[in-house]
């Protein structure tokens, strides 16, 4: 099945938002990723010989909230509002972005999931695709849709 669509960069936000809520597997990589640069930032300032204080629990939260307003603003920036075909088979995941192609098989993906008016992939790298309800030319054709990809994943597949 093929399917073409483009994002808005509101929606590449919100959509990465909601998928947070959505998917645990994403949310936890999220974490992970905002909070080692207050990790790395607190070790070398030497709280591994000394006690953790008040002052040191702050700067990992501020160094989070850093770390996570860096990674909204980049997937903000670097996100793609160019058309997406999108296509689906046995195989695993095809798209195009004008001269950008990329190929990735069942086993690369670590979840699949309605979030909303979306449907989330994401990618065992961290990667997403938001695909949109309007990328499907009726409900019938996103059921069929997800009928495919349960089929190709196995019973790895939650919705």
């Amino acid at each position: 099945m093929e399917i073409r669509y483009s994002l808005t960069r509101a929606e590449i936000f919100l959509s990465f938002l909601q998928a947070m809520a959505k998917s645990p597997k994403l949310l936890a990589k999220v974490l992970v990723f905002c909070l080692l640069p207050g990790a790395v930032g607190v070790t070398v300032s030497g709280v591994l010989t000394r006690r953790l204080t008040f002052g040191d629990a702050v700067s990992i939260i501020l160094w989070m909230i850093g770390a996570f307003c860096f990674m909204v603003l980049w997937l903000f920036i670097r996100g793609k509002t160019a058309e997406r075909t999108l296509s689906v088979s046995e195989a695993g995941i095809s798209t195009t972005i004008g001269k950008l192609r990329g190929e990735i098989a069942w086993g690369k993906i670590a979840d699949v999931k309605e979030a909303g008016r979306h449907i989330l992939v994401i990618g065992s790298s961290g990667n997403a695709f938001f695909i949109p309800d309007r990328a499907f030319s009726s409900p019938d054709q996103k059921m069929k849709f997800i009928s495919d990809v349960r089929e190709w994943r196995g019973s790895r597949l939650i919705l």
